[in-house]
């Protein structure tokens, strides 16, 4: 028991650096999101007029975000499960020791490599104006 205890401060200490990630790149934008839908500005953004809960009361009531919301519930309750099976067993299969297993192995991981930096490559060419793909440069590319 003492040993657990000896170690929470090192625990700690390697999960702060996750929690600042997450402060900073999840919940403060979430927030500001939140305090800025209440306000009304004009085309400047200097005369603002706070709005309150209204806006996401009426938001929230609306047909049209119930049906979305409703969708994407269907959609998670169908891919979700659907994947974690899918996962764990092709996960089991590649443990097991067959005949042709490293074949398999090969093949089920090829596509990770590129997958990973894609995201990232995305955004950077979806967001920078000097982008080959950006529709505001010279060459006229497509968006990501």
């Amino acid at each position: 028991m003492k040993r657990r205890l000896r170690d929470v401060p090192w625990a700690l200490a390697m999960l702060l650096p996750s929690l600042g990630l997450l402060l900073v790149w999840t919940v403060y934008p979430l927030v500001r999101a939140v305090q800025k839908g209440h306000l009304r500005c004009d085309v400047t953004g200097q005369k603002c007029t706070d709005l309150g809960w209204g806006r996401y009361t009426s938001v929230f009531q609306s047909n049209e975000f119930q049906h979305a919301l409703l969708v994407s519930v269907k959609l998670m309750l169908l891919t979700v499960p659907t994947g974690l099976v899918l996962g764990i067993a092709l996960a089991v299969l590649a443990d097991k020791h067959l005949r042709g297993i490293g074949v398999f192995r090969t093949i089920f991981s090829a596509p990770s490599p590129p997958a990973l930096p894609s995201p990232a490559w995305c955004g950077s060419c979806c967001c920078s104006r000097r982008s080959v793909c950006s529709p505001t440069s010279s060459a006229g590319g497509s968006r990501c």
